[in-house]
């Protein structure tokens, strides 16, 4: 993750205001620009959220959203963080006509690092905790993701979910406890070997 110093703006930030700027003044060429930075992501979430058949109908419809309601957008935060609370709201819209419950969200890889032994290192760790992630409940995969799969920072994740700060941190490092639990060494020698095979 990129570290800036007090005072100073990281270039890509510094684009990415310059085109938030040209979006406010109707520039569509310039919204393209600064959601081809995050589609990916974006995209990535979405197949997680909801059925692969419909995934890229609810990235449309975040797309159109984000347009249509950019000027909500104040600038004081990233957009990427933004760009995430339209999507996530997105899903929920679709559960809803779905007319079933909205899947949650939960945690971060680097930090999850912290918590694992250091045998674990060599193997593939987003892949690992992404298997070990199975045993958890929806709203901690769902945390994880936005951690892990967005790299959005646990206060921005409480900004995008609408938590208390404290009620995500704990919800995070929970769900790191219960992830731990079920990377045993049996587990590592079958990621290692997988990833030989791949």
């Amino acid at each position: 993750m990129l570290r800036i110093g007090l005072g100073r703006t990281a270039p890509w930030e510094s684009a990415e205001n310059d085109l938030a700027k040209a979006v406010r003044g109707g520039d569509r060429m310039a919204f393209e620009q600064l959601t081809s930075r995050h589609s990916e992501s974006v995209r990535r979430f979405l197949h997680r959220r909801v059925p692969q058949t419909d995934a890229e109908d609810v990235y449309q419809e975040t797309m159109l959203a984000a347009w249509e309601h950019f000027s909500k957008f104040s600038g004081t935060g990233r957009f990427r963080t933004w760009l995430f609370a339209v999507c996530v709201n997105k899903i929920k819209d679709y559960w809803r006509r779905q007319q079933r419950l909205s899947p949650e969200f939960s945690m971060d890889v680097s930090e999850a690092a912290l918590y694992l032994q250091p045998e674990f290192a060599e193997i593939d760790l987003k892949e690992t905790l992404r298997e070990a992630w199975g045993g958890l409940t929806p709203s901690q995969q769902e945390l994880l993701e936005l951690y892990y799969g967005a790299e959005l920072t646990l206060q921005e994740i409480s900004r995008v979910l609408g938590r208390n700060l404290s009620t995500v941190k704990y919800q995070f490092y929970r769900a790191h406890e219960l992830a731990a639990e079920r990377i045993t060494p049996d587990f590592v020698e079958r990621a290692k070997g997988s990833g030989r095979s791949k």
